[in-house]
C-alpha cells in the first residue's frame, strides 16, 4: 500500500482481502479495527467507482457511508453513481465494462473516456463534473509512504 502506484480503490481491495482471508481469521478483530481506522468514505467511493471492482466485496454499511459522503459534499453527483451501480448502457456501454477493457486501461483514463463520451452525447446522462471528479479520485495515492521516503532521505 505504500508503493507509488497503489491508489485508494486498490487499498480497499487489499484490506478486504485481508479481512476475508480464512488463514487470518484468528486476527480478524485486529484487522477489522485497523481497516476501520485506515479507510474512509472516500476510499469506499473510489472502490465503488473503479470499474475493476465496482464495490463488489464492499459491505453495505461502507457503501452507505460513501453514498452519504457524496450526497453531503456533491449531491449533484449522486445520480451518476446510481447510473454506474445500475450499469446504465447509455452512460456506460457494455464494452467499456468488459474485462478486456478494464484490465488494460488505467482507471483514471477509463473515466476520462467516459467523460469524453458524455460530453459528445446530445443527451448527457452524467452530471457535469462527475467524471472529472471520479477520474481525479482514482489517482489519489493510498498512503503518503512514497512522500515520506523522499523526506527521510535528506
Amino acid at each position: 500500500m505504500q508503493s507509488d502506484s497503489c491508489h485508494l480503490s486498490e487499498c480497499v481491495e487489499l484490506w478486504l482481502s485481508l479481512l476475508n482471508n480464512p488463514e487470518l481469521s484468528h486476527y480478524h478483530t485486529a484487522i477489522k479495527k485497523r481497516c476501520n481506522d485506515a479507510l474512509t468514505p472516500i476510499h469506499y467511493l473510489a472502490y465503488m467507482t473503479n470499474p475493476r471492482f465496482l464495490g463488489k466485496n464492499l459491505p453495505i454499511e461502507n457503501e452507505d457511508e460513501a453514498e452519504e459522503w457524496l450526497y453531503n459534499h456533491y449531491p449533484d453527483f449522486v445520480p451518476g453513481l446510481i447510473l454506474l451501480k445500475l450499469k446504465d448502457c447509455d452512460a456506460f456501454p457494455k464494452r467499456m465494462l468488459s474485462n478486456q477493457i478494464i484490465s488494460t486501461i488505467m482507471c483514471s483514463d477509463w473515466w476520462s473516456i467516459i467523460n469524453q463520451r458524455n460530453e459528445k452525447s446530445i443527451q448527457k446522462k452524467l452530471p457535469e463534473g462527475f467524471c472529472k471528479f471520479i477520474s481525479k479520485l482514482q489517482t489519489c495515492p493510498a498512503s503518503s509512504g512514497s512522500i515520506e521516503r523522499i523526506f527521510s532521505s535528506f
